[in-house]
């Protein structure tokens, strides 16, 4: 695959995204593609970065659950990258979004939202 990413193929993963998120009924609020991809500065070896925020914490379980749900999304578009989720609650990503050099801060400052 290219090292630029088309907008076709990112927005066919941010739908598949989101209509997970939605259909897990665990109150997703936004998500945020971040990192090399976002900037459109990936290298061959650069993996996707999303951040997801939701209503509340989840317990561990609910926690792989959806990590593996999304990633199999992904996988079904972009099967031989590697990606990385990082979900957080709406609270925990308040309390970070606009600290310097956090990992929240870099999903809500110079990411793509999805």
């Amino acid at each position: 695959m290219s090292q630029a990413v088309s907008e076709y193929l990112l927005s066919d993963v941010n739908k598949r995204f989101r209509d997970v998120l939605r259909s897990s009924r665990i109150g997703f609020i936004e998500g945020y593609l971040f990192g090399s991809k976002a900037a459109r500065q990936s290298v061959s070896d650069s993996d996707w970065d999303y951040l997801i925020v939701l209503e509340k914490e989840v317990s561990g379980a609910e926690l792989r659950q959806l990590t593996g749900r999304l990633l199999i999304e992904f996988h079904k578009i972009v099967p031989d990258e590697p990606a990385d989720i990082i979900i957080q609650s709406k609270d925990a990503f308040g309390m970070n979004k606009n600290r310097l050099n956090h990992i929240s801060n870099e999903a809500f400052t110079k990411g793509i939202k999805i």
